[in-house]
């Protein structure tokens, strides 16, 4: 007998076995995203959908105006303006940061000149603040990223911020 519904093949075998049989759709196994991107197509990922999103955001962002301390007034945007900065201190893979120059520049120009979008990236920011002093949001771990970085060991893990000390575990 195949194991279509779990329980009934034990219930058949021992009719004393008290509660209840549930029918209902069989038990499929979900394959995590992650594998399916990465092993299943891996190929197809990277040449057909990431490739065509790094280009077309590197495009789309060189016709935004850069965005500086000078020219933007908001004090969050100068937050992320200075966040940027020590980001780039720390990545050190060229082609990676012409990419990651490019969604900075698209994210921090919407935050500053669109209240629509500031608002609601605002609220995404409570949230992870919520959920990292609730003690759901987990770090990146120990000494990661490993590659291509650049920043004095230990880190990761909450590692030299001061909110640790604030989290509810």
């Amino acid at each position: 007998m195949d194991n279509k519904y779990p329980g009934l093949a034990e219930i058949l075998r021992n009719p004393t076995t008290e509660g209840q049989l549930i029918l209902g759709e069989p038990l499929r196994k979900v394959k995590p995203l992650s594998h399916i991107m990465l092993r299943d197509l891996r190929g197809y990922v990277i040449d057909k959908v990431k490739k065509p999103i790094k280009k077309a955001i590197t495009i789309l962002a060189n016709r935004y105006p850069q965005p500086t301390k000078e020219n933007t007034l908001n004090p969050n945007t100068h937050i992320l303006l200075d966040i940027e900065d020590r980001f780039f201190q720390h990545e050190t893979l060229p082609e990676r940061k012409e990419m990651f120059k490019a969604i900075f520049k698209l994210f921090i120009a919407e935050y500053e000149h669109d209240p629509y979008y500031r608002s609601r990236i605002n609220w995404v920011i409570e949230e992870l603040v919520e959920a990292t002093m609730d003690g759901k949001w987990l770090p990146r771990g120990a000494n990661r990223p490993i590659n291509y970085w650049k920043e004095d060991k230990p880190f990761g893990l909450y590692e030299g911020r001061r909110f640790k000390k604030l989290i509810r575990r």
